[in-house]
């Protein structure tokens, strides 16, 4: 039975590290096991409903681009999106700024940890953050990736 493809090993690696976000760990939050999804249509009713447990992530994938060089190498230019969501309060002015840029630096810390992705990836970097609101006291930052992928065309499986 062959591996599983490069690019879905890059998402687990990069799922985890989402899932290693912890305060004891450094960070601003405490991520739970469930929380980071990548299938935003599996389960995610039960993150965003009222009484549901924050924050928690969504990991999604933007359309990639292949780039061909001679003897079969192929670069992937793999862009995501992380969607981080936490609860600001409402009733403080600057509780929603400050979130956004503790769930942004969260973000940050977690895909610096390891820009290769376990050796898979070329390098993780950030190339855009985006604050979305929901329903007043929702707190969304969006966090765009570039991951770039570099193997042997043909061979998906590495």
């Amino acid at each position: 039975m062959p591996a599983d493809p490069v690019e879905f090993r890059i998402v687990e690696h990069l799922q985890a590290a989402l899932l290693a976000i912890s305060v004891a760990g450094g960070y601003h939050h405490d991520v739970a096991a469930f929380a980071v999804k990548l299938d935003p249509n599996h389960d995610v009713e039960s993150l965003i409903g009222a009484t549901a447990k924050r924050p928690f992530a969504i990991l999604a994938l933007d359309p990639d681009t292949f780039s061909y060089s001679p003897s079969m190498m192929v670069r992937i230019a793999m862009p995501a999106t992380v969607h981080f969501v936490n609860d600001s309060d409402p009733t403080d002015d600057a509780s929603w700024i400050e979130e956004y840029f503790t769930l942004c630096a969260d973000v940050e810390r977690a895909v610096a940890q390891d820009i290769t992705r376990g050796g898979l990836a070329i390098d993780t970097r950030i190339v855009q953050r985006e604050y979305r609101s929901f329903q007043g006291q929702q707190v969304w930052a969006q966090v765009k990736l570039d991951i770039g992928v570099r193997r042997t065309y043909g061979s998906p499986n590495g």
